[in-house]
């Protein structure tokens, strides 16, 4: 049962990049709503919202990926 647990570091280092992978992930949606609100092209607009929805999927699964390796601190 040893090898099982990841060390330290490597949860550290896994955290990290999940939550820089969240972060990109939020700033992203930020900007496609931001063209869903104040766009005029509805083309545009629809390519946003197609986009905004992959990124809710994917910042969904990277949020429960970050819960799992209980990154919360609440593991640890």
């Amino acid at each position: 049962m040893i090898g099982l647990t990841p060390a330290p570091s490597e949860s550290l280092e896994e955290c990290q990049l999940i939550a820089k992978v969240l972060s990109n992930l939020g700033s992203s949606m930020s900007r496609h709503r931001l063209i869903i609100a104040e766009g005029s092209d509805p083309t545009i607009i629809d390519e946003a919202s197609q986009a905004l929805a992959t990124e809710t999927k994917l910042y969904s699964s990277a949020k429960r990926d970050y819960q799992k390796a209980r990154c919360d601190g609440w593991g640890r």
